[in-house]
């Protein structure tokens, strides 16, 4: 009898991405079904990038694209990126382009993430499936926000170090620093280089030049970031994830009294629950080289840094999707599934959550007084998660770079 033929590897994430795919475009065919799921749609769509390409069209028209109202731009924003963003214009793209530039953005991030994750049978399509339609990542899919070409720059540097394990390295550090050099905090990514050599030389030296080459970055456009950071955004509301947001809560729990902190209380307590019998198991559940670990320790790095910069809007969720790879395989090992479990079911519980803070957070708009209570307890659940979340990906990083400290070590003395 012949042997079965080998099964599609591409099977289930290309089911995973027709079906985002899908439901994506019934999303934009029926505003309805946006509110459904708790996500605030602007019109027109994918008004982020239109912001930059607004932005472009100010400085081909000679004004001052850090200033404000922008008249190119509908709701007359600034540019609050990098100076690097400005290039569109002068490749000849203006904000008439920016319905099917956001369009063909949200489709390949689409199918690069269903990519990323790599289901490989129908529960983990299915837990793809929905990390992607999840309300922040679909918050951004609507914005076409720029975080969607961050990940795919993470993305491709990850498929980069596992494809050429030897070259890597060096098209990594510039993947990364492209990626910095756009939004800043994808700099945080540097930390995930060692991870794409053994040799301990060329780790340090790409590490070194890549931190070199962000700086000189930083110096040459000095005047523009100063500007950018002055601009750009920290605000301390329910869309945004951070430990000055959390603070703030806590500052703030005798004006609002028990319902926060139920809701800090309950999301800590079943943080604590899922994560301090494994705790011990984050230290070794990273590999210590290759894409998936890139893959993992880049996007951590970058959640774990922007969270305690105050810089986490909901839709920086895509962030978690490239850990979210490592966890999604390890369901099947029988070592792992335990922590892969918890920190999945953590996740999904997070970014849902969303839903119901935006639900609530309308209706108590909308004169609904009485549920301004079960908000809050849902606010500061939220928060607390957020909070689980960052500890658990911020133990795994410190025993991934622990272990491979110790590794190289290992190997130094072996060769001695």
């Amino acid at each position: 009898m012949p042997a079965a033929a080998p099964r599609c590897a591409w099977r289930w994430p290309a089911l995973t991405a027709g079906a985002v795919l899908l439901a994506f475009a019934a999303l934009l065919l029926d505003e309805r079904l946006w509110s459904a799921l708790g996500v605030l749609p602007l019109q027109p769509h994918f008004s982020d990038w239109l912001a930059i390409l607004a932005a472009a069209d100010a400085q081909q028209a000679g004004a001052d694209v850090y200033a404000t109202p922008n008249p190119f731009d509908p709701f007359g924003r600034p540019h609050v990126y990098g100076p690097w963003w400005l290039w569109l214009g002068k490749l000849g793209f203006t904000v008439a382009d920016h319905r099917w530039m956001g369009a063909l953005l949200a489709g390949v991030f689409i199918a690069t993430a269903a990519t990323v994750l790599a289901p490989r049978t129908w529960r983990q399509a299915a837990l793809a499936v929905a990390l992607l339609l999840s309300p922040p990542v679909l918050l951004g899919l609507e914005r076409a926000n720029n975080d969607l070409v961050v990940f795919l720059l993470l993305a491709a540097t990850a498929w980069l170090v596992a494809r050429f394990p030897r070259q890597g390295v060096w098209a990594a550090t510039g993947m990364v620093w492209l990626a910095a050099a756009l939004k800043i905090y994808p700099a945080a990514a540097l930390a995930a280089l060692p991870s794409a050599t053994r040799q301990r030389g060329p780790a340090l030296a790409a590490l070194t030049g890549g931190v070199a080459a962000c700086a000189l970055v930083a110096w040459w456009y000095q005047a523009d970031y100063a500007r950018v950071l002055a601009l750009a955004p920290r605000e301390i509301s329910v869309f945004t994830y951070g430990f000055k947001v959390l603070a703030h809560l806590v500052q703030n729990i005798p004006a609002l009294k028990w319902p926060l902190v139920l809701g800090l209380g309950a999301g800590l307590a079943l943080g604590g629950i899922a994560l301090i019998p494994r705790w011990r198991a984050l230290w070794t559940t990273v590999p210590l080289r290759g894409g998936t670990a890139f893959a993992f320790v880049a996007g951590a790095s970058c959640w774990v840094f922007c969270y305690f910069v105050n810089s986490n809007f909901s839709y920086r969720a895509v962030l978690l999707l490239l850990p979210a790879r490592l966890w999604l395989h390890q369901l099947s090992d029988p070592g792992h599934a335990p922590v892969a479990r918890r920190w999945l079911a953590l996740t999904l519980l997070l970014l849902w959550t969303a839903c119901a803070t935006a639900h609530l957070g309308e209706w108590v708009g909308h004169g609904r007084a009485a549920l301004q209570p079960l908000w809050l307890v849902v606010i500061g659940f939220e928060q607390a998660l957020t909070l689980m979340v960052t500890v658990a990906l911020l133990l795994a990083l410190i025993g991934w770079a622990l272990r491979l400290n110790q590794s190289r070590r290992s190997a130094t003395t072996g060769t001695a």
